[in-house]
């Protein structure tokens, strides 16, 4: 994936692979971002992967999360989100709606 984006799209920012569920190799940055991961885990797995950054985290460090918020209520309207929801759940993934994701990050 990273050979897709390109060095010279993100100035300033080190790319590297790794493995997320592991011990995060990085210390103490400024912020940890992560993008479009967590819809693809249940909450038990996502949450691994923020357990595993913590103890490098210092402690003016954050974490951004940025990944898809299904709209509440959900509609037939909708119908474009339940289907990803469930070709998720065959995998093992989960959508959240905003009520999902403020219940299980706090």
């Amino acid at each position: 994936m990273l050979d897709d984006i390109g060095h010279e799209a993100l100035p300033g920012v080190t790319m590297m692979v790794h493995d997320f569920f592991e011990e995060q190799p990085v210390k103490n940055p400024q912020v940890y971002y992560i993008r479009r991961v967590m819809h693809d885990w249940q909450h038990a797995d996502a949450a691994r992967t923020l357990k595993a950054i913590v103890p490098a985290m210092a402690k003016d460090c954050r974490i951004i999360v940025s990944d898809k918020a299904l709209p509440e209520p959900v509609t037939e309207r909708d119908a474009a989100a339940i289907w990803l929801d469930l070709m998720m759940m065959s995998i093992g993934g989960k959508e959240r709606t905003k009520q999902d994701w403020r219940l299980w990050l706090t």
